[in-house]
């Protein structure tokens, strides 16, 4: 009988114990009972101090980012003059 149930599908055999033509071992036998790999859930306090970090740290971003931008535009705006300026210089 076991050889009909590996090779040739036996209709008596458990549903789950074929992937394909290979026959799977059952899920609790490759399961382990280290669960330690699992974070811990925070408590109140915890996830307020993480929110409140987050945000600060998000309008740090933002504000630096800012000033990057507004330093890019100045610096377009200055050589884009100096340009205009060097091409006035050169027709006249």
């Amino acid at each position: 009988m076991l050889i009909a149930q590996l090779f040739l599908r036996d209709p008596n055999a458990p549903l789950g114990a074929w992937r394909g033509t290979y026959p799977v071992r059952p899920r609790w036998l490759c399961m382990t009972e280290d669960l330690s790999f699992r974070r811990k859930p925070l408590t109140p306090e915890q996830r307020q101090a993480r929110d409140a970090t987050r945000r600060i740290e998000a309008e740090k971003a933002m504000r630096d980012h800012e000033e990057a931008q507004k330093a890019f535009y100045a610096n377009r705006e200055r050589l884009r003059a100096e340009r205009l300026a060097r091409e006035a210089r050169g027709k006249g």
